[in-house]
């Protein structure tokens, strides 16, 4: 089994999908348009997806991740139906003026149900939280339930990607 795919069980399951992903500024929006794949791949066909990434004219990279989300989404067959600008802020310290975007996409042109998920290129991987911060963890297991505020290290365990259960 190829861990950087979305499981079988997963595809066309879902009528919508919303995705929140990594910025996509250090990899041109490549981390983005990982997500957006993966929530292509679980939705049924003519469905719908929400997703939420950085919007700030004054900086140029915005606009390429915007443009190149865009672009990925009418080649899968959707369009942008709308888009919220500049709805969120996202009270970074390393970006504390940075807002983002509301897009909302549906299909239009009704896509042939999929048959596989493609593993994310290692590309794709290399910077994909950032420059040099490549993805390493597949998921987050809770440890012991739901925490308020910040959970301690013992609650939690980082599953690597090379590790399968």
């Amino acid at each position: 089994m190829r861990i950087y795919t979305l499981p079988s069980t997963y595809w066309n399951a879902y009528d919508a999908f919303y995705t929140n992903p990594p910025w996509g500024a250090s990899n041109n929006g490549q981390s983005v348009n990982a997500f957006i794949k993966r929530g292509i791949e679980a939705i049924k066909p003519k469905g719908i997806g929400t997703i939420v990434i950085a919007d700030d004219s004054s900086l140029d990279w915005t606009n390429q991740v915007i443009f190149k989300t865009q672009e990925m989404l009418i080649k899968s067959g959707f369009i942008v139906s709308e888009m919220i600008p500049c709805l969120h802020e996202y009270h970074l310290d390393d970006a504390p003026e940075l807002t983002s975007c509301c897009m909302l996409a549906r299909n239009a042109i009704e896509q042939p149900k999929i048959d596989k998920s493609e593993p994310l290129s290692s590309e794709i991987l290399k910077n994909f939280y950032g420059r040099k911060t490549p993805l390493t963890v597949r998921y987050v297991r809770d440890l012991s339930g739901l925490n308020r505020g910040k959970a301690p290290d013992s609650s939690y365990k980082l599953i690597p990607l090379e590790e399968t259960l």
